[in-house]
Parts: structure tokens; C-alpha cells; sequence
């Protein structure tokens, strides 16, 4: 519990560090101030965005052994249940890597825009 609590702080203040060329410290302090100007807004954009990267997971799962799955039926007819699970592991693991970036992605621009408020209240409906 508080390891996830940590690396959830981590991924903002390291999202500081490279944002504004901040040392960890400064960056850390900085992400505390964040966090009590914008927790509840963060934490809903933390929960909406894994997830949909989660889901985005379990597709890429899902697209990889049905096609694994698929090519092994048409060539190789009984080895295919155990292809499409090897298939289905593989194609977890590409798209959560590949998915990270997006994960990357989403914490920048959160902390950019709740860096300035004021830019963020221009692009929200009243």
C-alpha cells in the first residue's frame, strides 16, 4: 500500500523533474504542493486513465491470440489452444509496454495543466 502510494508520487514529481529541468527535491516539494491544490482532480484522471490503458492491455491481449490462435488453426490444426495463450501473454506484454508511453503521456499533461490552473479553467466548459 504505501509502496503504490509512492510510486504513484514518484510518476509526478519525476514528471516535474522533466518537465522544468527541476533536482528530485525541489521537484517533490513542488508535486506536494500539487497535490494539495489538486488531489481529488488527480486522482480521477489516475483512476480514468489506467483504466482505459488497462483495457487497451487486455485488447492488445485479446487482438494477439486470437490471431496467434488463428494462424497456428489454418497451419498447424492441434497445437492452436496453446499458441493462442502464448499469443495472448505476448501481446499483454508488447501493448503494456507500448501503453507506458501513454500512461507518460497523461501525467505530463495533467501536471502541465494543473501547473496553470488558469489555462485549464479556459478549456473547461462552465
Amino acid at each position: 500500500m504505501i509502496e503504490n502510494a509512492v510510486q504513484f508520487f514518484n510518476s509526478y514529481a519525476f514528471a516535474q523533474v522533466a518537465i522544468y529541468g527541476l533536482d528530485f527535491r525541489t521537484a517533490s516539494k513542488a508535486t506536494w504542493q500539487l497535490f494539495k491544490k489538486t488531489f481529488v482532480m488527480l486522482l480521477v484522471n489516475f483512476d480514468l486513465s489506467h483504466m482505459v490503458i488497462g483495457l487497451g492491455v487486455v485488447m492488445g491481449g485479446v487482438v494477439a491470440g486470437l490471431a496467434g490462435g488463428t494462424w497456428a488453426f489454418i497451419f498447424a490444426h492441434k497445437a492452436y489452444v496453446p499458441f493462442a495463450a502464448a499469443s495472448f501473454v505476448i501481446g499483454v506484454l508488447v501493448a503494456s509496454l507500448l501503453l507506458v508511453v501513454v500512461e507518460s503521456a497523461v501525467t505530463t499533461t495533467f501536471v502541465c495543466f494543473a501547473e496553470d490552473s488558469e489555462e485549464l479553467s479556459r478549456y473547461t466548459r462552465r
